[in-house]
């Protein structure tokens, strides 16, 4: 085997026990929930919205990867950040949640995209004065997806197709 199927598969193998783990604490999770509120008070829990605080912490961990980039201090998981809000904001958009941002979220994902390739060359998370643009409306809009307040059961419905589509390669690959 080459060096490169070799990291392909180490890669893949990665991503592969990343899903079981996420699965994984995903059952506990419901069997938690269930043992705690029973099982006629689970459905109702499906139709909770994120709070306020949780809106806060996923808008804190996005501006901070962005804020990151034009200080020279970016990293790899500052531009995976930026490339699950690109992939989650094109979900949220496509079932309903800021739809009419989709050119936005597009241009947001296309400048993630030459970040990424940026540092795959140079090794260095960096972007132009453009593309910081263009990633502050992305996490703009993200934010304001996320204030329109989805369900728990509608965000993880997008984290899965974002996991299946990602697996195929239809969207931004997130480490």
């Amino acid at each position: 085997m080459s060096l490169k199927n070799t990291i392909a598969a180490q890669k893949a193998a990665k991503r592969a026990e990343q899903a079981r783990r996420a699965a994984a604490e995903e059952a506990r999770m419901q069997a938690k929930y269930r043992r705690e509120f029973g099982r006629r008070m689970w459905p109702q829990l499906g139709a909770l919205t994120l709070g306020a605080d949780q809106v806060r912490d996923l808008a804190i961990a996005a501006w901070s990867a962005l804020d990151a980039l034009p200080t020279g201090r970016g990293e790899e998981c500052h531009i995976h950040t930026l490339a699950c809000v690109a992939n989650m904001s094109l979900l949220l958009s496509e079932i309903g949640y800021g739809a009419e941002a989709l050119g936005d979220i597009k241009r947001g994902q296309d400048a993630v995209v030459s970040v990424m390739s940026r540092y795959a060359r140079t090794g260095r998370a960096g972007c132009s004065g453009q593309e910081l643009q263009l990633l502050r409306a992305l996490v703009d809009v993200h934010e304001q997806q996320l204030a329109l307040s989805p369900t728990r059961d509608e965000m993880l419905r997008v984290i899965a197709e974002m996991r299946r589509r990602m697996a195929a390669g239809e969207v931004l690959e997130v480490a």
